[in-house]
């Protein structure tokens, strides 16, 4: 038996179509896959190390039109409470607003709809910092034709402190490219490759028509699959169970499904 794990942390045995990634639990807690199908998922996590520097800083607040010598001149700091200089909040949220963007483009295509900061404690001017960002829900939004991706974020200092919380909202769709046939014709296999390997679509038009399309194998399987009559009535099936509670805690499936492959032992008599 296979266990699966439903969009609702929950484990399931069987095939629940879309319902579920089909990927080992274990994999999928520790990070070590990402589902072919999703272009984020729960509890993703992902980082970044940057080593602030006094020149760096001041030429973003420069940038900002920020002109507090609390980020620009070091005998200016020296006599404030952080006794050095210090980070604008301004550069430190873009740092880790711009770590979604470069982490999603990838394969992707992102927006951010809403972002919420909290500053905690000072970011000095020539510390490493830690970026870090969590995925806690994944919503597909089929009018947007993407996912809903929530997210909570830190940056730690060197001491291994919080110094800024944060929330935020994202949208991350399917890259979309629309390239003329006759270009595609001569880079079929790079197509091929990127489709397969990023998740990207394609669209080859001929004089400015779309006439044929281009996506991974398991993408156009799916698709198929999901016009079948049976399959639409099972995944129908697979919601209302799920959103009446007929399905069970991980903990209890796990621990039914360990009971039941202990065998007792024997003991032979003497």
């Amino acid at each position: 038996m296979r266990l699966v794990e439903t969009k609702e942390g929950e484990y399931v045995s069987g095939r629940l179509l879309t319902e579920v990634w089909e990927i080992p639990s274990e994999e999928l807690r520790a990070g070590k896959v990402q589902p072919n199908r999703m272009r984020a998922f729960p509890r993703e996590r992902f980082v970044s190390n940057v080593t602030l520097t006094p020149a760096m800083v001041s030429a973003y607040a420069s940038a900002a039109g920020d002109t507090n010598p609390v980020h620009h001149d070091s005998t200016f700091a020296a006599a404030t409470r952080y006794g050095r200089p210090i980070a604008s909040g301004t550069f430190t949220t873009a740092l880790l607003l711009g770590l979604t963007a470069s982490h999603y483009s990838k394969s992707s295509a992102m927006l951010g709809l809403e972002f919420w900061v909290r500053f905690r404690r000072p970011i000095y001017a020539d510390e490493t910092i830690r970026l870090e960002w969590l995925v806690v829900k994944v919503t597909p939004n089929p009018k947007l034709d993407g996912d809903v991706v929530e997210l909570r974020g830190r940056i730690q200092n060197e001491r291994g402190e919080t110094a800024l919380g944060a929330k935020g909202r994202i949208l991350v769709t399917a890259l979309l490219n629309r390239i003329p046939i006759t270009k595609a014709r001569v880079n079929l296999g790079q197509l091929a490759k990127r489709a397969h390997l990023n998740n990207e679509y394609f669209i080859l038009e001929k004089d400015g028509i779309p006439v044929i399309g281009i996506t991974d194998a398991d993408e156009l399987e799916d698709y198929l699959e999901l016009r079948d009559p049976e399959v639409k009535a099972q995944i129908r099936q697979s919601n209302k169970d799920v959103r009446a509670g007929r399905t069970r805690p991980a903990e209890a499936l796990l621990h039914e499904l360990v009971a039941s492959s202990v065998k007792p032992s024997r003991r032979r008599s003497k």
